[in-house]
């Protein structure tokens, strides 16, 4: 015969060690439902952020087609707890960078239209260092000057070119130029009339980036791109931005060599 005691141990030591296992497993337990429930409000929180998120970038897109059709600044709704803001600027007068690299055979666009009656010419900057090919087939430019004498529509030529290519181009010098905070391997001088009223560069071999700042100092252009800051809001306070520049409307390349005329044109007898 024997007895539980004999065996160094009680049925209240076992029941109490089944009791802390419990324990154990309940705040095992209760730490993966706190750390399930923590990722469920996180996801939730961040599905709203992206949802609010989407929903002002899509306030600010409307706000900059608003403006580009009314072109002035102003605010509206968008949906019922969702707003934007809309900042509009003229601007080039003190000359501009064309924000893209033209590709060889397409063109930029200078009007002349209401620049300053002091303006004598243009200072071209053409291949930003860093951005495009300066040194193993660098770009060269073609500039086409509109201009008005008398009751006649006239447009003269002049090349330019880093580089010896047999093209007839005036040669400039290749260096390092600044201008818009960005350095230059390209720069042309352009002398212009009072008569000219566009100007129109096409690049040449390799794409590039164009600068163009009046001559001389203090002299201006007309204004030459919208550029549109819209900012879209929701209720909790996400924003987004979202800003567009756009040039004035212009011809496309092919125009450069077709029949111009101010006038109506007359087939002879």
């Amino acid at each position: 015969m024997f007895r539980i005691s004999d065996f160094g141990f009680r049925i209240s030591d076992q029941a109490g060690q089944v009791a802390l296992i419990v324990l154990l497993v309940m705040v095992v337990m209760l730490t993966l439902g706190i750390s399930v429930a923590q990722r469920g409000v996180t996801d939730v929180r961040i599905s709203q952020q992206e949802e609010d998120s989407a929903r002002a970038f899509q306030a600010a897109e409307a706000g900059v087609e608003q403006a580009l059709s009314t072109l002035s600044s102003g605010a509206g709704e968008f949906g019922e707890d969702v707003s934007y803001a809309v900042q509009v600027t003229q601007a080039g007068t003190g000359g501009f960078v064309v924000g893209q690299p033209i590709a060889a055979g397409e063109t930029a666009r200078v009007d002349l239209a209401e620049a300053s009656p002091n303006l004598s010419g243009l200072n071209l900057y053409f291949m930003e260092k860093g951005k495009d090919d300066c040194d193993t087939t660098p770009a060269a430019i073609e500039v086409s000057i509109a201009q008005k004498v008398g009751n006649q529509d006239r447009v003269k030529r002049e090349g330019f070119d880093v580089q010896d290519r047999d093209n007839n181009f005036t040669p400039v010098t290749a260096g390092s130029y600044a201008f818009e905070g960005k350095t230059w391997c390209g720069k042309a001088t352009l002398n212009l009339t009072g008569n000219d009223d566009e100007v129109r560069i096409k690049v040449w071999y390799s794409r590039a980036t164009i600068g163009v700042e009046p001559r001389p100092a203090g002299a201006t252009l007309g204004d030459q791109y919208v550029f549109v800051d819209s900012v879209g809001k929701t209720e909790g306070g996400v924003t987004r931005a979202v800003e567009v520049t756009r040039s004035e409307p212009q011809l496309p390349p092919m125009f450069d060599y077709a029949l111009w005329s101010g006038g109506g044109i007359v087939k002879g007898e």
